[in-house]
């Protein structure tokens, strides 16, 4: 994943890798990862072969765990991450790794108002929702 930046929406600054490692994705495009933003801040999440990683511009990335289908959320309380692991929906917060559902899949993550996010995903029984702290 590459990003670029604007002041103006008309001149951008060079493209800029996210991520140190290389993988050509060959899945879905809504296994693509995502960006988030607050305010000026812009964090990213995707996969890399089987894993998860989280990054922000011009530092590491961090490796989060084994998965697919990243979604991530950035609030001033730090980055939001969730993903599928083998059907199980996991998240990472600013306060460490949390199961969202045992059987599930596909979440999605929207930044709240407040400095929460909130989690979504579906089961068989149909959509799920939980507000992270």
């Amino acid at each position: 994943m590459y990003a670029a930046s604007s002041t103006d929406g008309v001149t951008f600054s060079p493209a800029a890798k996210l991520g140190e490692g290389t993988w050509k994705l060959q899945a879905c495009p809504m296994d693509g990862g995502g960006l988030a933003f607050a305010g000026k801040a812009m964090v990213s999440a995707w996969r890399r072969d089987k894993e998860i990683f989280l990054a922000r511009p011009g530092q590491p990335e961090q490796r989060l765990g084994t998965g697919k289908d990243a979604a991530v959320a950035l609030t001033a309380r730090g980055a939001y991450a969730a993903w599928t692991r083998e059907g199980v929906v996991e998240a990472h917060t600013p306060s460490g790794l949390v199961t969202l559902s045992p059987a599930g899949g596909f979440a999605d993550l929207a930044a709240l108002a407040d400095g929460a996010v909130l989690a979504a995903w579906e089961t068989k029984s149909g959509i799920e929702t939980r507000r992270l702290d």
